[in-house]
């Protein structure tokens, strides 16, 4: 008996597989049904800003954007913590002024993509998940008090920043041709993870 490696996923698979591709056919009412069958959700293109914002190293919230989760707005002191924030910063480094400059045009841009994202969070009843064209941030729940349930903007940059499942969907994006990054905002519930 030979063995065949599994054929890789073509274009047009991958392209089937986001969730802006089925939504609309699942959402519909359907026969003996007064709903859909699947969450109410807001789909928003992503600036151009956005990706560049998603890779940067570290994890810095646009302007504006506050996390509601204990865990990013009450950092823990530990005994012999320096008082000064920016005892990190004291080096200046070349180019710094360059990273700031190009850092506040883009944070100008996601300003737009912040008040989209807090309307549509407001018109799904307060509490959404997030995921990008493919995937959620379920592996960065940790640092949203273990949940992927978001309030604000700032948890929704919080948990996409954080997250190894969206930087596989922007490789991903990279590769589809024409493919743009889509925040996707899904009105919160409980679900068991196996549900998702």
């Amino acid at each position: 008996m030979t063995m065949t490696s599994p054929k890789s996923p073509s274009e047009a698979e991958y392209l089937a597989c986001q969730l802006p591709s089925w939504y609309s056919t699942f959402s519909q009412p359907f026969p003996n049904r007064r709903k859909g069958l699947t969450f109410q959700t807001r789909v928003l293109d992503a600036p151009d800003s956005f990706r560049p914002y998603l890779v940067e190293d570290g994890v810095r919230l646009p302007p504006n954007t506050k996390p509601s989760s204990c865990l990013a707005c009450k950092p823990k002191r530990v005994a012999g913590d320096s008082d000064d924030e920016d005892s990190w910063s004291e080096d200046s480094s070349i180019g710094e002024a360059d990273e700031h400059n190009n850092s506040l045009s883009r944070d100008s841009k996601l300003t737009v993509l912040t008040d989209q994202i807090s309307e549509a969070i407001k018109a799904l009843g307060g509490f959404i998940i997030p995921k990008l064209n493919w995937s959620s941030p379920k592996d960065a729940s940790w640092i949203n008090e273990g949940t992927l349930k978001c309030q604000t903007a700032g948890d929704v940059y919080l948990l996409l920043k954080s997250s190894d499942f969206v930087s596989s969907d922007l490789e991903l994006i990279d590769t589809v041709k024409d493919q743009k990054i889509q925040i996707i905002l899904r009105k919160w519930a409980n679900l068991y993870d196996s549900q998702e």
